[in-house]
């Protein structure tokens, strides 16, 4: 056998590109709360892959940027913000997150210095 496919890391990889397959799936079906479900645990499960840089990417779908999509959808301000924020720590600037966040604060009706604040880290 060849141990290293077997190892934790490409069992954790499978993981979340099962979920992410399942999250699709929801989607197309019209079902946005088990889409979420799915998008949760594949970034939850993401979470314990990014140990270090690697190129290219172990995962290509950037879980949390489509999970905080699907939350704002879904209309759950808060935890879509906390998903860009989380997103944001693991990869500060990105712009699909920095959007994302500016759109869930003025879902949520941020105050206007909190919008042109974001507003101007998107312009950078």
């Amino acid at each position: 056998a060849f141990p290293g496919l077997f190892s934790l890391g490409y069992r954790c990889q499978a993981d979340v590109h099962a979920a992410l397959l399942a999250a699709r799936a929801a989607l197309a079906a019209g079902n946005l709360p088990a889409a979420i479900a799915h998008l949760t645990r594949a970034a939850e499960r993401e979470a314990g892959l990014i140990a270090a840089y690697i190129e290219p990417p172990r995962v290509h779908h950037p879980t949390l940027q489509c999970l905080g999509h699907l939350l704002l959808l879904a209309n759950r301000t808060a935890d879509a913000e906390h998903a860009f924020e989380a997103d944001l720590r693991e990869y500060p600037d990105n712009g699909f997150s920095l959007t994302g966040l500016r759109d869930a604060a003025r879902a949520r009706g941020a105050p206007e210095p909190e919008l042109a604040h974001l507003e101007r880290r998107l312009r950078r």
